[in-house]
């Protein structure tokens, strides 16, 4: 992971546990995903991934791996992404993003 919360000194941090190299769709600003598709245990269609959680980047993390994804959703409202694998439902949360949804749609049912 590149830090560049020192612009005149960036750092290259190793994440713990991170093992896939490959795409890496975002999580919003505190996650991300790490699709392995170049495994060769996985097929082309059903990659690996990886969710790593860098809400703390000192502290930056895999969290989960999940083989054989067959199909991946997410709503961008409440930011939860829904991972269908081989051997079942994955359901990512982000509660920050959900607090942040929640606030507006009360603000949107009570205006002024």
């Amino acid at each position: 992971m590149l830090d560049l919360r020192e612009v005149k000194v960036p750092a290259i941090k190793m994440i713990q546990g991170l093992k896939f190299q490959g795409l890496t769709p975002r999580l919003g600003d505190d996650g991300f995903q790490v699709a392995d598709r170049l495994n060769a245990q996985s097929e082309a269609n059903d990659p690996n991934y990886q969710v790593v959680d860098i809400s703390n980047p000192l502290r930056a993390n895999a969290v989960a791996d999940i083989n054989q994804v067959l199909e991946k959703i997410t709503n961008d409202e409440t930011g939860t992404t829904f991972l269908l694998a081989a051997d079942g439902l994955y359901v990512i949360r982000r509660p920050a993003v959900e607090e942040e949804y929640k606030i507006h749609e009360y603000q949107m049912e009570h205006p002024g």
